[in-house]
């Protein structure tokens, strides 16, 4: 027996035209079952009294006028699906094998995304087919990944062995890790009697310890000095955190409060740390 037809996929079943001759040659008007999820056979057009029996898609047998004849789809017959909605949209059912068309893919455990390492992130997978089967690693599919190291998308390459064909591609995200700038602030001392006859100034390493200096381009911001009426003494590079005294500041301890940024870079966030510093003039 010879048979093709069409698979028309509604809902949880396929619809099946056969257009088939018989074992004899005689050729068989067109006729439609439904196929459900189970493979079992049913008839979905009773319109001339043909019944349809049978438990497998692959071997069906029609009644028709008291006549029984059986039509055997071959396996390796390449069917058409036809969507219902859209009737020029087929697809073979060799297609529906290839992963890159229908299946479905997700990331074990319940991660949405990732941040960045320095070392590659391979999340593992569940990859499902068309009719929900998980399929196993090794057998159905190969894994590979691109761009998973840096902070951005990363991509999970799917493809199909074995029964399987096609490549399909899952994307997860990487994200931005957080700066790992480090300060501390530190007390630094200033002679009165210098101060008298001009402005000094404080290198930045002499107000604060930088023992990370984290990621991207540093920046410094004189915050606040603890008796406000004496800010006006006080000036910082914002370029090299460098601290201007102006003259004449009387004796004293003063406290300055100053915030660092890093400004991250492509795989970090930038960061900001506020220290607490003091000079004193004496």
């Amino acid at each position: 027996p010879n048979s093709i037809g069409f698979l028309t996929q509604s809902a949880e079943q396929y619809v099946v035209t056969f257009s088939s001759t018989d074992s004899e040659g005689t050729g068989v008007d067109s006729r439609t079952v439904s196929v459900d999820a189970d493979s079992t056979v049913t008839v979905t057009d009773l319109e001339d009294g043909i019944v349809v029996s049978g438990d497998e898609l692959n071997s069906v047998t029609i009644e028709s006028e008291g006549e029984s004849r059986s039509y055997t789809i071959p396996d390796n017959a390449n069917l058409v699906l036809i969507d219902p909605d859209d009737p020029d949209q087929k697809v073979t059912t060799a297609d529906l094998h290839d992963l890159s068309l229908h299946s479905s893919i997700t990331l074990s455990g319940s991660q949405a995304g990732y941040t960045y390492t320095g070392w590659e992130i391979s999340p593992a997978v569940t990859v499902r087919d068309v009719e929900g089967k998980e399929l196993t690693q090794g057998t159905d599919y190969e894994i590979s990944y691109e761009d998973n190291v840096n902070a951005g998308t990363a991509s999970i390459l799917v493809t199909g062995k074995g029964d399987y064909t096609g490549t399909a591609v899952k994307t997860f995200t990487i994200s931005k890790a957080d700066n790992t700038l480090s300060v501390s602030g530190k007390t630094a001392t200033l002679k009165s009697k210098k101060l008298k006859r001009k402005k000094q100034s404080l290198s930045v390493s002499k107000i604060m310890t930088v023992s990370n200096v984290g990621q991207g381009t540093l920046s410094y911001r004189l915050v606040s000095v603890k008796k406000a009426k004496f800010k006006k003494y006080f000036k910082i590079d914002a370029k090299t955190g460098k601290v201007t005294v102006k003259k004449k500041l009387k004796k004293g301890t003063y406290t300055l409060t100053v915030t660092v940024t890093a400004s991250g870079d492509t795989n970090h966030n930038a960061g900001s740390k506020t220290v607490t510093v003091k000079v004193k003039v004496k």
